[in-house]
């Protein structure tokens, strides 16, 4: 992994400060609701205590247990009568339907009048059908019927059931492309508890159920004007069956929502308008009002407008367990508790973001410079070495004073060094050459003055030294000064040999850093060399072998190509015997790519020079020896087999090391073995291009 990733992935761990933050928010709201819970039980238990004496002599009996409950909606403003819902402003939960039918009506108040509001849908070919409204009344009342003959849009004249016109009912009937309206105001004292609608069209006659209507009385509303609501609570008047008898407040948001998106998220902000469950409805029931009744008092947490998002509700009972008087409800929205310090949190979790944000970006920067501070290093010391690892050039050190900088000045010197030892090195032989020469210069020419003092006579002075000395032919002491000087001479061509083939590795180093290769036929090249090395050695057979049909095209440079095959020749040579044994040289195409640690080229073409001679065998596990430097394995037995004057040849290794030089300067390698009829030993190079 990259170190600028595992920079990002250390930067990401800062997000744990603001999930951290979240965690705790959230858990901390679930506190604040688990309170709030506890302090609506016991305000809406001491309300409801209050209210005891007052609300005992109510009527809490219903006129019709069958009848649906409907709390008139209570209008703020005195509505025109023109057809329109638009003055309403109910909600769903203030329609009532008739069943069976499309006909939906509203039963408001304003002051003393009682309003109704009733739209049909209908067919635009049914315009022609007859309307026909009804309102039946309890029979308790003197006016019991009320019935509207709409003839044509406009204002209605309403009449009771013994055809008498009723002038103070006032109404306006509306046709519209797909619906009918009758908007209705009728006074107070006309109205009683309860009401029956009927409507028909035509001969279709459709009529709802009886409907109680629930007015609150006016001490009732006075006990509920009384009370101090909190902004964003409501709190409910109910009657022994869950009617409502009246409620005081809103429940909206006391806070609107913040600017920050992803602190809504957070948080859980509740979208607007909210939308109200309870708005517009005249009973409520559930299982907290039971439990409510028999141990006093309840409290649920039900579902909002969001996931976030909870109504909070305690109820009470009021009067005593066996006959209860009613109950009171205290509504709120939980979600708001965390809301109500949201400037402070809204604080609390931008500065952490921020942080959060500074701190992943200045780890970013940080990271992306020291990760090209370090490439840069990489590619100044990739710039400074060559394929084989020589140091070619040196660049310029970093002056930055961190550890960076000191390291890449560390790398000068190191690489400055290094050079500096490698030019010593490539002039070392140069030097140890010159040097050497001149006392093997002066030597040899002792050694030659004194073999030519020592040279022999001839018969007749010999005769006359012996007869005159008494002297016998053949003094050891002379011979002996004779072996002595051929010694000599013997150490100092082995010792000029050496220095010749150790300036000729030095300088083989120096040619293949400056060769270049270039596109040859290397069957053909192989083949002109095979004949002049069959021309340096004429007691050998050395023969080319590759199929004619092979098409060795490369890039290679000839001149190293031709001094390694002359190696690998000349060492076959040295282990075989002349007249007896052929030396074959081969040019093979390998089918699979070579890889080395310099070279994993995919798809190039891979040839093999092979080498391969009848002879002595290589020793078992000296195989990959052989082409190190300074290494010559070789043994008695094998020395007994060649030819007698190879024993003065001086033997350092250095052929096949510069044969590995040169497969090297080409992606190769070079691999020596016995050959599988264990008659003699291959030796082989590859070349890739």
């Amino acid at each position: 992994m990259k170190l600028r990733n595992k920079l990002l992935l250390s930067a990401l761990v800062l997000l744990l400060m603001p999930i951290s933050t979240v965690r705790f928010l959230r858990s901390l709201d679930k506190w604040l609701v688990s309170r709030e819970q506890i302090h609506l039980s016991e305000k809406v238990q001491s309300l409801s205590s209050g209210l005891s004496p007052f609300i005992s002599h109510w009527e809490t009996e219903r006129s019709l247990t069958e009848a649906k409950l409907v709390f008139p909606i209570a209008l703020e403003t005195e509505v025109i009568l023109d057809g329109f819902e638009n003055e309403w402003e109910a909600s769903s939960n203030n329609w009532n339907k008739i069943s069976g039918s499309t006909h939906q009506f509203l039963i408001g108040k304003f002051n003393d009048y009682f309003l109704l509001f009733i739209k049909s849908a209908i067919n635009p070919k049914d315009f022609n059908e007859m309307f026909q409204y009804e309102l039946s009344f309890s029979q308790n009342s003197d006016f019991n019927n009320l019935q509207i003959k709409p003839q044509v849009p406009g204002k209605i004249l309403a009449t009771s059931a013994s055809n008498i016109l009723q002038s103070r009912v006032q109404g306006f009937w509306y046709a519209g492309e797909n619906q009918v309206s009758l908007e209705l105001r009728i006074p107070a004292d006309l109205v009683t508890k309860t009401v029956k609608l009927e409507v028909t069209t035509g001969t279709d006659k459709n009529t709802s159920n009886w409907l109680e209507l629930l007015i609150p009385v006016q001490e009732q509303q006075q006990l509920l004007d009384s009370l101090k609501v909190s902004f964003g609570e409501r709190i409910w008047l109910l009657g022994t069956q869950g009617e409502v008898l009246g409620s005081k407040g809103e429940l909206i948001e006391s806070l609107s929502n913040s600017d920050n998106p992803f602190l809504n998220w957070l948080i859980g902000t509740a979208p607007r308008p909210l939308e109200d469950p309870w708005l517009g409805v005249s009973q409520l029931s559930g299982s907290w009002l039971d439990e409510a009744q028999k141990s006093g008092w309840a409290t649920r947490i039900l579902a909002g407008s969001n996931r976030h998002q909870r109504r909070m509700i305690a109820v009470a009972r009021i009067g005593n367990i066996d006959n209860p008087s009613g109950f009171m409800v205290y509504e709120k929205i939980t979600g708001t508790n965390l809301l109500l310090s949201q400037p402070q949190v809204g604080l609390l979790l931008n500065m952490s973001l921020g942080l959060m944000l500074v701190t992943i970006v200045i780890f970013l920067l940080f990271g992306g410079k020291l990760s090209l501070r370090i490439r840069r290093l990489q590619r100044q010391l990739t710039d400074s070495l060559d394929r084989n690892g020589r140091v070619i050039n040196l660049q310029n050190a970093g002056k930055s004073k961190d550890e960076l900088g000191q390291l890449s000045r560390e790398v000068r010197k190191l690489l400055g060094r290094q050079k500096g030892y490698q030019d010593y090195q490539e002039r070392l032989a140069s030097r140890l050459s010159h040097e050497l020469r001149t006392p093997m210069a002066v030597v040899r020419g002792a050694l030659d003055n004194l073999k030519a003092n020592h040279q022999p006579i001839n018969s007749s002075e010999s005769n006359i030294q012996y007869e005159n000395k008494n002297a016998l032919p053949g003094d050891s002491s002379e011979l002996e000064s004779s072996e002595l000087i051929e010694r000599g001479l013997v150490g100092i061509e082995r010792l000029s040999s050496i220095v010749s083939r150790m300036r000729e590795a030095a300088r083989l180093e120096e040619v293949i850093y400056h060769s270049r290769c270039v596109a040859t036929d290397l069957q053909q090249l192989v083949k002109q060399i095979t004949q002049g090395l069959a021309s340096v050695w004429p007691d050998y057979y050395i023969c080319f072998e590759t199929p004619p049909e092979i098409f060795a095209r490369a890039n290679v440079a000839p001149d190293l190509i031709a001094q390694a095959l002359e190696k690998l020749v000349s060492n076959a040579v040295d282990f075989s015997e002349p007249s007896t044994s052929n030396i074959a040289i081969s040019v093979t195409q390998v089918a699979s790519t070579l890889s080395t640690s310099l070279s994993m080229d995919k798809g190039r073409n891979q040839f093999k020079i092979s080498v391969s001679n009848i002879g002595s065998l290589l020793p078992e596990g000296s195989e990959h020896q052989l082409t190190e430097n300074m290494v010559s394995i070789r043994n008695a037995k094998q020395n007994s087999n060649v030819k007698s004057n190879i024993q003065n040849e001086p033997h350092l290794g250095l052929g096949l090391y510069m044969v590995g030089l040169i497969a090297k300067f080409h992606h190769g390698k070079v691999l020596i073995a016995n050959r599988p009829d264990k008659n003699g030993v291959i030796s082989e190079f590859t070349v890739v291009s």
